[in-house]
Order: structure tokens, then C-alpha cells, then sequence
């Protein structure tokens, strides 16, 4: 497919590096006749945000002519032109990690509306109609940024200038040759019938799931999830059909791993997911793991569908949150993890109860310990909270 992204991505493996962490000393644990104490996290001041807004749109058409050098026309290939349609794009303001720089992001489905068996076909198998995003950049000029892969981070397009783009790039059809693409089309901004929320906006409304409320709200200033930096925050879809607020679990130390339904691996960290928080709760810590759960394998960047979502928390009696992962894991945890590409599963990140991420790993298996590490990662930042 010579338009699209490829997701590279990388074989999962039970056997990772642990973190570096001081293994528990004998103060670890409370005295077995010594109840727990453990005190509830309060909730501070919330950024409430400015509320819902009328939905931006985009509306737009680029026709994209195909020039073939000559080793590919000795080969048969003829130049040719299509056209792909972008019919009212609504704005989406959950899925800042696409493109951080947009101040304009929407989604809708682009469809080819002529030149789909004579053109587009000599360059790519993909279907005429896909779900794509488009961002507008904008400052001193207007970019357009896009995606033909949906929930993978846009790149830039070029310039809008009063709606027109033109576009030029060299493509290569493996073993063939080359082409040329130039592209020329028009857009146009509008507004939709219903409303979009305020990303910045802390949730006040009970969830019907019953997460905490601890979002402070405010807008995500970074999308960089390495160490040390707070994790960026996110809304994605619950078991009860919500959309949940990563930042409401604030307050506690949070396990976050990213994972895909046919990946052994996450398949036995979600097994042993509830023995580990009970096993910190002896040891007075609260602790919750949430799962960001994607489509599988070879569809990392795409949600879990709701079945799917039930399936998992049913097959491993979870109480914690399961929550369709519409391109989080492979657009926020994945290149902090391995900035030169691919995505390794389970992808896992542990959060202090700020938020900040103490630990970023790849893999869940006996060689890397299973849950011990983690363990021990918390035990001693919390000792070492007790200590300041």
C-alpha cells in the first residue's frame, strides 16, 4: 500500500527487562495483626473548562494525478489521475495525541469518486473508503495536516492558502519503480449540528462504571509519556459505554498497560491483574490497573469494540477498567518506549499519584518478573515519599 502509514510493528515477547528498583526491606509490610490506614485520595481544585461548543467541520476534494517513470510504464503502468472526497469532517477534541499542533482536528470518511480502478489500483490495494483525519495547523499561514491511516499521528499535507492545496510527493512501487503524486484540491470550514467538549474540562458527573473523579482538568500540555514527565491524558470508552478520563485516577499509583486480545502476554498480565492489586492492598497501597485494549495484533491503532471490551473483563474477572484504546498506546506509550518505531505488547507504564510516569517497559513474563517489579518500583517510591 503505497499511500498508507505502515504500522511497524514489533514481536511481543514474556521475557523483558524489569525496572531498577531497591528490592522491599523488612518495613515493607505492616505487621499482620496491624490494620491498613489507608487514606482516600482527595480531589483538588478542577479546571472546568469553557464547556460544549458548536462542532468545527471540514469539507474537501484533492485530486491526485500519478506520473509513473519509465521503468513502470515499460512495465505497463499508465499515468493516470483520481479523486478522493472529504465530506464533512467533524471535529474530534479526544484525540489531541494525533496531532498536537492542530488547533483544528476532525474525522469522517474520505472515499475515492473517480479513478479507483484505473488509477489508485495501480498504486495501492486498499479499499475506495476508509475513516481518515484531518487537521488544520494554523498560525502565521494554514496547514493541512492528514492521516490515511486512522489513529495514527498526522503529518503535514502543506500550506491552505484561501482553502486550496497543492501537494507533491515521489512514491515507489517495490521491484517496479517510481511515480510522482501531485496533488490539488479545495477546503472549506464549517460547522456541524451538534457540539464537541472542552478537552481541558475536568468531569463532574458521577460515572456509571464508578471511577474516581480526580481529573483535575486543564488542557495536556505534552504528549510525550517518558519518564518523569506527566502521562498525557486521555478519554477513551469504558465497559459502561463512557468515556473516561485517564487523569480521574489521580490520588494513586496506576498500572497502565496497552494491550491487543491475541497477545499471549497480555493475555497473562490481565490474568494475574486482580492478585496483584490485592496483594498491594495487604501491603496498604492502592493501586489500580487500567487496560487500554486495541483491535489486536495487526490493528494496534484501531479500539476494541464493545463485545471485545466485555469479553476481556469477563474472560479475566477484572475490576479494574478496561477501555477501548483508539491509538493511545501506539501514538503516546510507543515512541516513548522505542522512539525509532514499532510497538512492542503489552506496553506497560507505571504512574505515581500525580500522574508522573515512574517506569515504561515492554513485555510481561516470567523473565521479566511478572508484577514483582512493579511491586517493588512502588514499595520503594513510596518509602521514599515517607521519607521527604
Amino acid at each position: 500500500m503505497r499511500f498508507l502509514q505502515t504500522l511497524a510493528l514489533v514481536s511481543f515477547a514474556g521475557a523483558c527487562a524489569g525496572p531498577s528498583a531497591p528490592a522491599p526491606g523488612d518495613d515493607t509490610a505492616p505487621p499482620a495483626d496491624t490494620p491498613c490506614e489507608q487514606v482516600d485520595a482527595e480531589a483538588g481544585p478542577k479546571d472546568t473548562g469553557s464547556g460544549p461548543r458548536a462542532a468545527r467541520t471540514l469539507d474537501g476534494s484533492i485530486t491526485w494525478a500519478v506520473d509513473f517513470d519509465q521503468d513502470a510504464e515499460a512495465l505497463g503502468f499508465v499515468d493516470c489521475a483520481y479523486t478522493r472526497d472529504y465530506n464533512h469532517f467533524v471535529e474530534r477534541t479526544d484525540l489531541g495525541w494525533l496531532c498536537a499542533d492542530c488547533t483544528l482536528l476532525t474525522e469522517g470518511t474520505a472515499a475515492i469518486v473517480s479513478g479507483y480502478d484505473d488509477c489508485y489500483a495501480q498504486v495501492s490495494d486498499a479499499d475506495a473508503e476508509r475513516v481518515e483525519q484531518v487537521g488544520l495547523v494554523e498560525g502565521d499561514d494554514v496547514q493541512l495536516w492528514r492521516t490515511g491511516t486512522q489513529n495514527v499521528r498526522l503529518s503535514e499535507l502543506g500550506p491552505l492558502v484561501d482553502g486550496a492545496l497543492a501537494f507533491s510527493d515521489v512514491g515507489e512501487i517495490e521491484d517496479v519503480g517510481t511515480y510522482t503524486v501531485t496533488g490539488a484540491g479545495t477546503f472549506v470550514e464549517g460547522e456541524a449540528d451538534g457540539t464537541v467538549d472542552d478537552p481541558a474540562g475536568a468531569r463532574s458527573e458521577p460515572y456509571a462504571c464508578g471511577w474516581p473523579l480526580f481529573s483535575p482538568g486543564g488542557p495536556t500540555e505534552s504528549y510525550d509519556a517518558g519518564v518523569g514527565a506527566v502521562l498525557p491524558n486521555a478519554r477513551l470508552e469504558d465497559t459502561c459505554g463512557e468515556r473516561v478520563d485517564l487523569w480521574d485516577f489521580r490520588g494513586r499509583y496506576v498500572v497502565i498497560d496497552a494491550s491487543s486480545p491475541n497477545c499471549g502476554p497480555c493475555q497473562e498480565m490481565a490474568r494475574r491483574a486482580d492478585a496483584f492489586k490485592a496483594e498491594m492492598a495487604d501491603l496498604c497501597v492502592d493501586v489500580e490497573l487500567i487496560t487500554l485494549l486495541n483491535a489486536g495484533l495487526s490493528e494496534v491503532n484501531l479500539p476494541a469494540d464493545p463485545p471485545a471490551l466485555d469479553a476481556w473483563r469477563l474472560q479475566f474477572g477484572l475490576s479494574s477498567p478496561v477501555l477501548a484504546d483508539e491509538g493511545y498506546g501506539y501514538g503516546v506509550l510507543a515512541p516513548a518506549l522505542n522512539p525509532d518505531g514499532g510497538m512492542g505488547l503489552p506496553s506497560i507504564a507505571v504512574l505515581d499519584p500525580e500522574g508522573r510516569v515512574l517506569y515504561l517497559d515492554t513485555g510481561f513474563g516470567e523473565t521479566s518478573g511478572y508484577f514483582d517489579p512493579i511491586r517493588d518500583l512502588v514499595l520503594a517510591d513510596q518509602r521514599a515519599r515517607a521519607a521527604e
